[in-house]
């Protein structure tokens, strides 16, 4: 094995060690949970738990969704069980793959060793990078099947690649925009060297095979309907062209529809987005303001790289059409949503691109200025391990309300119970619920189950009916604890939330009648929920 092999292996395997550290900090969020809730749906009866058999297009509680990677987590969930650990490890397994073929694309590339390391190694250092691997997002399946699409595809492997590229469509919808870009971008630069192009040609109709049930979905608006509800169309931008014209004399002249309109506004709010994605706050310094999508403070990669984008200019290699094409193109499905300009999940694909540029400067200082580079690694480390710190030590404290915390000390080690009555209020519950007691898929595919809340579940509640004794209650309607005392029979378990159904920070140990189960407490140890028993 080379020396560089050897490094490549080195920074692959420290990569994968530091994200399996603490991989259940912070929590499963609900999106995750969903992934695994479907997953051992699938691995039950290949049907989702809506009852769709081998669906091309997956039916959640809430919406539809690409399917591909919980296909993926089947087999996880099938040998280790419906847990955090089968549910996050394939996107670890799938990002540390993803270098792999990212080292072999920039080799592939720009013919260098040095350089196909130094993006692996800035890449697999990514605040982003980093954190996305740790959790159960699409976009790292996606980054891998793109990623060794291209490679394949450049090494002339081109059923392999149309294949791969195909699969992308069924992971994440940013594909939709992005692969026909980049598949048209490789067909135009190579197309001179196909050797063989009927049987290129060819080649495709497998691939097309493929895609004929997303077209299907796409056609009937299953695989569409997400995008329809957060494009930059779908907002009402005539309400800002009215308040524009309202304030000229002449508000419907010519002059005021020229330069007042709708389609002006969308290719405004488009480019604002577009640009904003490559805003030194998206790159260097706070990221994606969603505490899920980035730990705060922290953007796609570490303040202390941003002084090799000055040095990348030098290296004659920075001028590959490849990556610049791709870099182009990574943020315009992300533009084309609202709130698009920071969203790191719709903005991740940028991640590649970015770090070959980087890379290209670190490149250009190992053989002309040693020096400097030498000097940036102790800072760059440093500023590394800030982010490890906060990441494990204060990211799951200050933001647990942005996890799934305390679902799972809600949901397991409960008693022998008659009924569970579950508080659900806030319709915040059923899929942590299904997630942590393993509710039975049979059950939810028979009772052909939604997530539309069902009057008369139980006596005159209305809500949600998991399992014969399981009732998620959404209309208390007022004095939760007296409709408590009043309706539950002995042996019920019953779920209730601290300020929302138990006033002030009202303790249930001395409730008549009840015995206290559990109390559930945030970080700071103030009561977010209460599990009673009736005796």
């Amino acid at each position: 094995m080379t020396k560089s092999k050897i490094i490549l292996l080195l920074t692959i395997i420290t990569f994968f060690f530091l994200k399996l550290y603490n991989l259940s900090s912070p929590p499963l969020f609900s999106d995750e949970m969903d992934v695994g809730n479907q997953a051992y749906s699938l691995a039950t009866n290949l049907k989702d738990y809506r009852g769709n058999f081998l669906p091309t297009y997956i039916q959640s509680f809430s919406e539809s969704r690409a399917p591909f990677l919980m296909y993926l987590t089947l087999p996880f969930v099938k040998l280790i069980g419906l847990n955090y650990l089968s549910v996050r490890l394939p996107s670890l397994i799938f990002s540390s793959i993803s270098l792999y073929f990212f080292y072999l694309l920039v080799k592939k590339i720009s013919k260098k060793e040095s350089l196909a390391l130094f993006s692996v190694a800035i890449l697999s250092l990514s605040p982003t990078f980093f954190h996305y691997s740790r959790l159960a997002f699409e976009s790292s399946l996606l980054l891998l099947l793109i990623l060794s699409a291209s490679y394949y595809y450049l090494n002339k492997k081109h059923l392999l690649s149309f294949i791969l590229f195909s699969l992308s469509f069924y992971t994440y919808n940013t594909s939709n925009i992005f692969l026909p870009l980049l598949a048209l971008f490789l067909f135009i630069t190579t197309y001179k060297s196909i050797d063989n192009k009927k049987r290129y040609f060819q080649k495709l109709i497998i691939p097309l095979l493929i895609l004929l049930p997303l077209i299907f979905q796409i056609v009937s608006g299953k695989a569409s309907n997400r995008f329809s509800l957060i494009s930059i169309f779908s907002q009402d931008h005539q309400a800002t062209v009215e308040v524009k014209r309202s304030s000229h004399p002449e508000p419907y002249s010519l002059k005021e529809r020229v330069f007042h309109n709708r389609p002006l506004e969308i290719v405004k709010t488009f480019s604002s987005n577009y640009l904003t994605a490559f805003s030194t706050q998206n790159l260097f310094l706070t990221g994606d303001p969603n505490p899920r999508h980035s730990v705060p403070a922290f953007g796609f990669f570490l303040l202390p790289l941003a002084i090799l984008l000055p040095f990348s200019f030098f290296n004659k290699d920075s001028k590959n059409s490849f990556f610049i094409f791709w870099l182009l193109i990574s943020p315009i499905a992300s533009a084309l949503t609202s709130n698009g300009a920071l969203h790191s999940t719709r903005l991740f694909l940028m991640l590649p691109a970015l770090a070959f540029f980087l890379a290209s400067g670190a490149e250009y200082l190992f053989h002309k200025n040693k020096i400097i580079l030498l000097a940036l690694l102790p800072i760059f480390t440093f500023s590394f391990f800030s982010f490890y710190h906060e990441l494990h030590q204060h990211y799951p404290k200050d933001q647990f309300e942005s996890w799934g915390f305390a679902y799972q000390d809600i949901f397991t080690n409960l008693p022998e119970h008659q009924r569970f009555l579950i508080s659900n209020t806030d319709y915040n519950l059923l899929t942590p619920h299904v997630f942590y007691q393993k509710i039975s898929p049979l059950y939810l595919q028979d009772a052909n189950f939604t997530d539309q809340p069902q009057d008369n579940i139980y006596q005159d509640f209305t809500g949600y009916q998991t399992s014969p004794n399981n009732y998620l209650i959404t209309n208390w309607n007022g004095d939760t604890l007296n409709q408590v005392k009043d309706k539950a029979q002995t042996g019920d378990l019953i779920l209730l939330k601290q300020l929302k159904d138990i006033p002030g920070d009202m303790d249930l140990a001395n409730l008549e009648s009840f015995q206290l189960i559990k109390q559930v407490r945030d970080p700071y140890q103030n009561l977010l929920y209460q599990v009673i028993l009736k005796k």
